[in-house]
């Protein structure tokens, strides 16, 4: 077997790995939802954190990148709908520390994925914490800041780390309404993936997810091909999102 054939099967058995213990997780608490007597709820395997309501992106498919886009209109309901505020907020450090100790004990998974988490320079101070408790770190990020946190992230023990990538490199661009945010992120991978191999490391599992819409549904193709000329599709797994629109009025 090739060195190359090798990472690819370390990653894909790697993969799977993960895949299954979600799967026994998710089945635990299917089971317990239709077995209990509704007076108590399992634990679920996922605690997914909102660390912050806002993003310097102007993605076409996002509230947060309307407001950036027409600054002039009022345009804050993701904001709103999360924290009720008007301005730039977050959760404080406090906060997250105290729920993941409290349910460290039930093995949950720790996963900053909204807004955007390394705007925050404490993230990698959160995902040290988690460590501390024995608990799994997963992290979404639109990867423009990936370059910077590469290192730190792989140093924390991150299990998963998810990039989000609408297409190739004019496609993604336009979409996310940042020029060169496609280069940042293909960069901050590379970096993470150099990293990893550099500590003798399997961990941070990283994913490239593709948003499908009107707009780059056609690039399926095209997407993957830009990932293969990048090198990448050694190194990742990709996962499709579908768009689900929610109006200001619902």
């Amino acid at each position: 077997m090739s060195p190359q054939e090798s990472v690819r099967s370390r990653c894909v058995e790697a993969n799977l790995a993960q895949w299954r213990s979600l799967q026994r997780k998710a089945a635990l608490c299917r089971e317990a939802f239709h077995e209990g007597t509704g007076a108590v709820a399992r634990m679920p395997h996922t605690i997914c954190l909102s660390v912050n309501n806002t993003c310097f992106m102007r993605c076409r498919m996002c509230d947060v990148g309307a407001r950036n886009r027409e600054k002039e209109k009022d345009s804050l309901f993701f904001s709103k709908r999360i924290t009720g505020e008007t301005s730039q907020e977050r959760l404080s450090l406090g906060t997250i520390y105290r729920v993941v100790d409290e349910v460290a004990p039930y093995g949950c998974i720790i996963r900053p994925n909204f807004v955007e988490p390394l705007l925050r320079q404490d993230i990698l101070d959160i995902a040290e914490h988690v460590r501390s408790r024995g608990l799994p770190f997963h992290l979404i990020s639109n990867g423009y800041l990936l370059p910077k946190f590469a290192k730190g992230l792989v140093d924390v023990d991150t299990k998963i780390l998810r990039v989000s990538i609408d297409g190739p490199r004019e496609t993604h661009d336009s979409i996310r309404g940042r020029k060169g945010s496609y280069d940042r992120c293909v960069e901050g991978i590379h970096a993470v993936i150099e990293e990893r191999e550099r500590q003798g490391k399997l961990f941070p599992l990283i994913g490239v997810c593709f948003t499908i819409s009107d707009t780059n549904h056609a690039l399926l193709v095209d997407f993957f091909q830009a990932l293969v000329n990048e090198g990448l599709t050694d190194h990742v797994y990709v996962a499709f999102n579908f768009l689900k629109y929610n109006t200001a009025q619902e």
